[in-house]
């Protein structure tokens, strides 16, 4: 996110494309960082001794607890007090 009347909004927004292409995200991946967008890398970029730890590759994504936005946006108000609770406790 970059915020509105930032005056390095023009650089910000640069560089967070930059961050998003494809061959970066393949170098994230071998120093074992999550890639930003698993879905759109190709994954013929990724090379064979990295897609155990891929993140999302196939077989990694199929064992993930995946967020439900949906769920989030009726419930957040509610689990989020629910949380606050028992951290009180």
């Amino acid at each position: 996110m970059v915020p509105k009347g930032n005056p390095a909004g023009k650089q910000a927004m640069t560089a967070i494309a930059s961050m998003q292409q494809p061959e970066g995200q393949v170098k994230n991946c071998s120093v074992r960082w999550a890639t930003a967008r698993p879905i759109q890398r190709p994954r013929r970029l990724v090379p064979a001794d990295l897609k155990g730890i891929d993140p999302g590759s196939p077989a990694n994504a199929a064992v993930q607890a995946k967020i439900d936005a949906d769920w989030y946006e009726k419930n957040y108000s509610k689990a989020r007090q629910e949380f606050l609770d028992m951290i009180a406790s």
